[in-house]
């Protein structure tokens, strides 16, 4: 199951692969509610929107097993603050030498407030997963693109709202403001995403405040092959239980639980707090 926390007054749980299938966390069963509290289930967590830098890096012309041993260093160089206090995930695009590399970069200080924040709300997560490519990843599993095509993904919560741009299924910006001024800051986002409004833009809108977001963006975007997802508001929750999204995880490393403590049951479900 995925559990988005994004509206605190209707949180909801969506079970990975059944659908628009919606579910209250009350609906949990007993052990699995003390699964997610004492942290033996298999649970994935959203780190808060903004918190996950995506920082583009130059790669030069050299084999992929070079460019993979250079690339903490080229990063480095472009960050405002060390790469030892981080933890960083590299998309590294398939056409190899000439091209850019995107990194998923989080501070290590970020990941362990937002576990302390989890933990005492009762949930000691597996995962920490990133909302940007997580909601990024499920629609371009819905609706691959050709390279060229650009995408925007919206996901509107209750406090924040993220936008996800890129073309093709190539994930190349991300950016969150404030739901409160979402209809206005929505198009100069955009604008700023893509250098204007781009034509042949694929739109999509999830999330709990999806539909007013959708009717500030038609007047700008006419030609938009826009659609507001089915289940907009249990999005988020279904991109964060899905296993691709593992690809994105913070838990590991200098974050991860340690191994006497990786007791998992093994139930045919995820867990996904989001945007608490």
């Amino acid at each position: 199951m995925g559990f988005d926390g994004s509206d605190p007054a209707r949180p909801l749980l969506a079970v990975a692969g059944g659908g628009d299938s919606l579910l209250s966390p009350d609906a949990l069963p007993p052990e699995t509610r003390a699964a997610l509290r004492n942290g033996t289930a298999n649970v994935a967590a959203a780190l808060p929107p903004g918190v996950a830098l995506l920082v583009p890096v130059e790669l030069p012309a050299l084999p992929q097993k070079k460019l993979r041993e250079i690339l903490p260093h080229l990063l480095a160089a472009k960050l405002p603050f060390p790469l030892s206090e981080c933890l960083v995930r590299f998309d590294l695009p398939e056409s190899g030498a000439g091209t850019s590399a995107m990194a998923h970069v989080v501070r290590l200080r970020d990941i362990q407030e937002r576990l302390e924040v989890l933990q005492t709300a009762g949930c000691d997560p597996a995962h920490l997963i990133p909302p940007g490519p997580a909601v990024w990843l499920r629609a371009a599993a819905a609706q691959p693109l050709p390279p060229e095509t650009p995408r925007a993904v919206f996901f509107a919560g209750a406090d924040k709202t993220l936008l996800a741009s890129g073309h093709g299924n190539r994930l190349e910006a991300i950016a969150v403001f404030p739901t409160a001024s979402a209809e206005r800051e929505a198009v100069r986002r955009l604008r700023m995403s893509f250098a204007g409004l781009p034509a042949g833009l694929c739109l999509v809108l999830a999330g709990s405040r999806a539909a007013a977001l959708a009717d500030a963006l038609r007047p700008a975007l006419p030609d938009a092959a826009s659609a507001i997802v089915p289940a907009p508001e249990g999005y988020l929750a279904e991109a964060l239980a899905s296993p691709a999204a593992d690809a994105f995880d913070f838990r590991t490393g200098a974050a991860a639980r340690a191994a006497s403590e990786r007791i998992w049951t093994r139930a045919a479900w995820a867990g996904a707090l989001a945007f608490a």
